[in-house]
């Protein structure tokens, strides 16, 4: 599974935080040391997103080349790692004053950045999106050309699901995976629903 950089997301404010402050010398010390804090972090960490949401024909639209690409189903068990997004209006954001005040409190600090780690606005709510956070230098990633990836775990992949206009077949795909090593991996193609806006399979 490729692994996604902050700045390669399609919503520009992902981990963006807000900064404010009474002095405005201040107030761009802070929105300059916040942008170079999270350009090293893009520098060091990634994300997989995952939608616990297939029969959103929107989903399909936007992330499978309008119902022409593919989705992949996993089984796991619940983690502290895979974090749910929460669909929220206020921006996650630094008080400058605040921060100064408390004597640049490392909690408060912390607080923030954890906010914006898992914060969207509520018109990306469709979603209903779940991620994974990865540390690139560790050695569950790997680097091919410019991105990094990470293996499918064993038993992990459940479910193929062939979008509405995908010109792959369920054969090539079974063939595939067990090139690859998958077993067991049930292969279905998504329908329309006949009662609802809604995807079938």
């Amino acid at each position: 599974m490729k692994i996604s950089r902050l700045n390669e997301l399609n919503d520009p404010f992902e981990w963006h935080i807000g900064v404010r402050s009474s002095n405005e010398n201040h107030h761009l010390i802070g929105r300059d040391a916040i942008d170079a804090f999270l350009s090293r972090l893009n520098e060091r960490f990634g994300i997989i997103c995952f939608s616990n949401r297939a029969s959103d024909p929107v989903i399909w639209s936007h992330y499978s080349e309008g119902h022409k690409g593919i989705a992949l189903e996993f089984e796991h068990e619940p983690s502290d790692s895979l974090v749910e997004v929460k669909y929220i209006s206020d921006l996650p954001t630094f008080d400058v004053d605040e921060l100064r005040n408390s004597g640049f409190d490392q909690a408060y600090t912390q607080s923030v950045l954890e906010k914006s780690f898992g914060r969207k606005s509520p018109s990306w709510s469709y979603e209903h999106e779940y991620r994974l956070h990865y540390d690139l230098s560790s050695d569950d990633c790997h680097m091919d050309g410019e991105s990094y990836f990470t293996k499918i775990s064993d038993n992990f992949l459940s479910k193929v699901i062939l979008g509405l206009r995908c010109p792959i077949s369920e054969s090539d795909v079974d063939r595939s995976l067990n090139q690859g090593g998958f077993t067991g991996v049930e292969i279905v193609r998504a329908k329309k629903s006949d009662s609802a806006y809604e995807i079938t399979y």
